[in-house]
Protein backbone atom coordinates (compact mmCIF):
# COMPACT_ATOMS: atom_id res chain seq x y z
CA UNK A 1 0.00 0.00 0.00
CA UNK A 2 2.90 2.72 0.70
CA UNK A 3 4.64 1.54 -2.53
CA UNK A 4 1.36 2.20 -4.02
CA UNK A 5 1.43 5.86 -2.41
CA UNK A 6 4.82 6.74 -3.78
CA UNK A 7 3.85 6.08 -7.01
CA UNK A 8 0.99 7.74 -7.13
CA UNK A 9 2.46 10.83 -5.03
CA UNK A 10 5.51 11.06 -7.91
CA UNK A 11 3.34 10.37 -10.85
CA UNK A 12 1.38 13.38 -9.67
CA UNK A 13 4.37 15.18 -8.67
CA UNK A 14 5.98 14.45 -11.99
CA UNK A 15 2.92 14.72 -14.75
CA UNK A 16 0.44 17.28 -13.03
CA UNK A 17 3.01 19.69 -10.44
CA UNK A 18 2.99 22.99 -11.87
CA UNK A 19 6.89 22.80 -11.47
CA UNK A 20 6.89 20.92 -14.50
CA UNK A 21 4.03 22.75 -16.41
CA UNK A 22 5.41 24.65 -19.91
CA UNK A 23 3.89 27.85 -19.93
CA UNK A 24 5.05 29.11 -23.24
CA UNK A 25 7.60 27.10 -25.88
CA UNK A 26 10.43 29.16 -27.84
CA UNK A 27 10.94 28.64 -32.16
CA UNK A 28 13.75 28.48 -33.79
CA UNK A 29 15.05 27.95 -36.70
CA UNK A 30 11.77 29.58 -38.67
CA UNK A 31 13.22 32.28 -41.30
CA UNK A 32 10.73 32.40 -44.28
CA UNK A 33 7.19 31.12 -42.80
CA UNK A 34 5.14 33.04 -40.62
CA UNK A 35 6.85 32.45 -36.93
CA UNK A 36 3.87 33.89 -35.07
CA UNK A 37 1.36 31.22 -36.64
CA UNK A 38 4.04 28.26 -35.91
CA UNK A 39 4.00 29.49 -32.69
CA UNK A 40 0.50 29.69 -32.08
CA UNK A 41 -0.33 26.21 -33.34
CA UNK A 42 2.47 24.89 -31.71
CA UNK A 43 1.30 26.50 -28.04
CA UNK A 44 -2.18 25.31 -28.41
CA UNK A 45 -0.67 21.61 -27.67
CA UNK A 46 0.78 23.18 -24.32
CA UNK A 47 -3.08 24.04 -24.01
CA UNK A 48 -4.88 21.23 -24.23
CA UNK A 49 -8.63 20.50 -23.25
CA UNK A 50 -9.56 21.58 -20.01
CA UNK A 51 -10.21 18.23 -18.76
CA UNK A 52 -6.33 17.18 -18.94
CA UNK A 53 -4.38 17.63 -15.57
CA UNK A 54 -1.49 17.02 -17.63
CA UNK A 55 -1.89 19.31 -20.64
CA UNK A 56 1.77 21.43 -20.96
CA UNK A 57 3.71 18.99 -19.36
CA UNK A 58 7.08 19.30 -19.56
CA UNK A 59 7.59 15.02 -19.72
CA UNK A 60 4.47 14.70 -21.71
CA UNK A 61 4.67 17.27 -24.64
CA UNK A 62 6.58 15.14 -27.44
CA UNK A 63 7.86 16.02 -30.56
CA UNK A 64 5.18 14.11 -32.45
CA UNK A 65 2.43 15.95 -30.43
CA UNK A 66 3.35 19.17 -31.29
CA UNK A 67 4.90 18.62 -34.77
CA UNK A 68 1.30 16.62 -35.51
CA UNK A 69 -0.09 20.07 -35.80
CA UNK A 70 2.34 21.18 -38.02
CA UNK A 71 2.05 18.58 -40.97
CA UNK A 72 0.52 21.00 -43.22
CA UNK A 73 3.63 23.21 -43.30
CA UNK A 74 5.73 19.92 -44.63
CA UNK A 75 9.07 20.93 -42.70
CA UNK A 76 12.18 19.40 -43.32
CA UNK A 77 12.67 18.78 -39.79
CA UNK A 78 10.38 19.03 -36.44
CA UNK A 79 11.48 18.40 -33.06
CA UNK A 80 10.99 19.64 -29.21
CA UNK A 81 14.51 20.24 -27.32
CA UNK A 82 13.70 20.23 -23.83
CA UNK A 83 15.21 22.58 -21.25
CA UNK A 84 15.39 21.59 -17.63
CA UNK A 85 12.91 21.84 -15.87
CA UNK A 86 9.80 23.34 -17.53
CA UNK A 87 10.97 25.21 -21.13
CA UNK A 88 10.69 23.26 -24.42
CA UNK A 89 11.96 24.83 -27.95
CA UNK A 90 10.78 23.64 -31.47
CA UNK A 91 13.21 22.79 -33.49
CA UNK A 92 12.59 23.95 -37.74
CA UNK A 93 14.08 23.02 -40.80
CA UNK A 94 11.96 24.74 -43.53
CA UNK A 95 11.77 23.68 -47.28
CA UNK A 96 14.27 25.68 -48.64
CA UNK A 97 13.45 28.54 -51.78
CA UNK A 98 13.92 26.71 -55.00
CA UNK A 99 13.00 30.00 -57.60
CA UNK A 100 11.79 33.50 -57.34
CA UNK A 101 8.26 34.13 -58.78
CA UNK A 102 7.97 38.12 -60.57
CA UNK A 103 4.55 38.90 -61.28
CA UNK A 104 2.93 42.51 -61.23
CA UNK A 105 6.18 44.05 -59.94
CA UNK A 106 6.47 41.68 -56.79
CA UNK A 107 8.99 39.26 -56.32
CA UNK A 108 7.52 35.92 -54.16
CA UNK A 109 10.38 33.36 -52.79
CA UNK A 110 8.90 30.08 -53.67
CA UNK A 111 9.44 26.37 -52.48
CA UNK A 112 9.70 23.19 -54.29
CA UNK A 113 5.90 22.93 -53.70
CA UNK A 114 4.88 26.40 -54.66
CA UNK A 115 4.38 27.53 -51.66
CA UNK A 116 4.68 31.40 -50.99
CA UNK A 117 7.56 32.47 -48.45
CA UNK A 118 8.30 35.76 -48.50
CA UNK A 119 7.49 38.42 -50.91
CA UNK A 120 8.58 41.72 -52.04
CA UNK A 121 8.28 44.48 -54.75
CA UNK A 122 12.14 45.05 -54.97
CA UNK A 123 14.69 42.10 -56.61
CA UNK A 124 16.50 39.50 -54.75
CA UNK A 125 20.19 39.77 -55.36
CA UNK A 126 19.75 35.63 -54.83
CA UNK A 127 20.94 33.41 -57.50
CA UNK A 128 17.62 31.79 -57.50
CA UNK A 129 16.27 31.61 -60.87
CA UNK A 130 13.55 33.76 -61.28
CA UNK A 131 10.62 32.75 -63.37
CA UNK A 132 8.73 35.68 -65.08
CA UNK A 133 4.92 35.19 -65.02
CA UNK A 134 3.57 37.10 -68.65
CA UNK A 135 0.09 35.80 -67.89
CA UNK A 136 -2.97 35.94 -65.72
CA UNK A 137 -2.41 36.57 -62.07
CA UNK A 138 -1.13 33.38 -60.12
CA UNK A 139 0.03 34.22 -56.63
CA UNK A 140 -3.11 33.40 -54.45
CA UNK A 141 -3.19 33.59 -50.69
CA UNK A 142 0.42 32.08 -50.20
CA UNK A 143 1.04 29.75 -53.04
CA UNK A 144 1.19 29.88 -56.66
CA UNK A 145 -1.35 28.35 -58.21
CA UNK A 146 0.70 26.74 -61.41
CA UNK A 147 1.06 23.22 -62.69
CA UNK A 148 3.28 21.72 -60.22
CA UNK A 149 5.72 20.16 -63.08
CA UNK A 150 6.50 23.37 -63.00
CA UNK A 151 8.83 23.46 -60.18
CA UNK A 152 9.86 19.67 -60.82
CA UNK A 153 11.25 21.41 -63.73
CA UNK A 154 12.91 24.16 -62.49
CA UNK A 155 14.77 21.84 -60.04
CA UNK A 156 15.80 19.33 -62.94
CA UNK A 157 17.51 21.71 -64.90
CA UNK A 158 19.76 23.22 -62.30
CA UNK A 159 21.11 19.64 -62.14
CA UNK A 160 22.02 19.13 -65.69
CA UNK A 161 24.59 20.47 -67.77
CA UNK A 162 22.68 23.23 -69.71
CA UNK A 163 24.12 23.61 -73.93
CA UNK A 164 24.45 27.44 -73.10
CA UNK A 165 25.36 27.55 -69.60
CA UNK A 166 23.49 27.49 -66.42
CA UNK A 167 19.87 29.51 -66.94
CA UNK A 168 18.50 32.04 -64.58
CA UNK A 169 15.63 33.41 -66.18
CA UNK A 170 12.25 31.79 -67.20
CA UNK A 171 9.19 32.98 -68.71
CA UNK A 172 5.94 31.21 -67.71
CA UNK A 173 2.24 32.23 -69.39
CA UNK A 174 -0.88 29.99 -67.99
CA UNK A 175 -2.24 29.83 -71.16
CA UNK A 176 -0.13 27.37 -72.10
CA UNK A 177 0.11 25.44 -68.34
CA UNK A 178 2.45 22.86 -69.68
CA UNK A 179 5.04 24.99 -71.02
CA UNK A 180 7.74 26.67 -69.52
CA UNK A 181 10.40 29.10 -71.62
CA UNK A 182 14.00 28.86 -70.96
CA UNK A 183 15.78 32.40 -71.78
CA UNK A 184 19.27 32.17 -73.23
CA UNK A 185 22.15 34.61 -72.30
CA UNK A 186 21.33 36.44 -75.98
CA UNK A 187 17.80 36.39 -74.98
CA UNK A 188 16.84 33.15 -77.24
CA UNK A 189 14.21 31.41 -75.49
CA UNK A 190 13.75 27.47 -75.61
CA UNK A 191 10.11 26.07 -74.94
CA UNK A 192 10.14 22.98 -72.58
CA UNK A 193 7.09 20.74 -71.75
CA UNK A 194 6.54 20.16 -68.39
CA UNK A 195 4.56 17.00 -69.31
CA UNK A 196 8.12 15.24 -70.92
CA UNK A 197 11.71 14.18 -68.99
CA UNK A 198 13.92 16.66 -69.32
CA UNK A 199 16.99 14.84 -70.35
CA UNK A 200 14.77 13.85 -73.55
CA UNK A 201 14.09 16.93 -74.25
CA UNK A 202 17.81 18.12 -74.14
CA UNK A 203 18.66 15.37 -76.13
CA UNK A 204 16.67 16.41 -78.80
CA UNK A 205 18.44 20.02 -78.91
CA UNK A 206 21.98 18.58 -78.57
CA UNK A 207 20.82 16.43 -81.85
CA UNK A 208 19.50 19.31 -83.47
CA UNK A 209 22.54 21.21 -82.75
CA UNK A 210 24.89 18.69 -84.46
CA UNK A 211 22.31 19.44 -87.94
CA UNK A 212 21.48 22.55 -87.94
CA UNK A 213 23.67 24.60 -85.63
CA UNK A 214 23.83 27.43 -87.69
CA UNK A 215 19.97 27.61 -87.79
CA UNK A 216 19.31 27.05 -84.29
CA UNK A 217 22.54 29.74 -82.81
CA UNK A 218 20.35 32.50 -84.75
CA UNK A 219 16.51 31.42 -83.65
CA UNK A 220 15.01 33.63 -81.25
CA UNK A 221 12.68 30.49 -80.08
CA UNK A 222 13.92 27.01 -80.31
CA UNK A 223 10.35 24.68 -79.28
CA UNK A 224 11.38 21.25 -77.86
CA UNK A 225 7.28 20.10 -76.82
CA UNK A 226 6.72 18.37 -79.27
CA UNK A 227 8.77 15.05 -78.69
CA UNK A 228 10.55 13.79 -82.06
CA UNK A 229 10.92 17.24 -83.60
CA UNK A 230 12.19 20.93 -83.29
CA UNK A 231 10.47 24.19 -84.10
CA UNK A 232 12.45 26.92 -84.42
CA UNK A 233 12.09 30.92 -85.63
Amino acid sequence: MGLVIIILGLSYGLFCSNYFLVKDIAVSGVKLLPTSEIHDRAFAVLTGPVWQLWRGNFWLTTSRRVCRELEDYQLLECRVRRHWPNKLTLIITEEPPVAIWQENNWYYLVDRLGRILQADTVSSTSSLPVIKNDGDHLAVDREITVNPALWSMILAIKEVKWPTGEPHNFVFNNNEPNSLGVIGPKGQIVKLNLQHDLESQLALWRAGQSKFSAQLSEAKIIDLRYGDRIIYQ
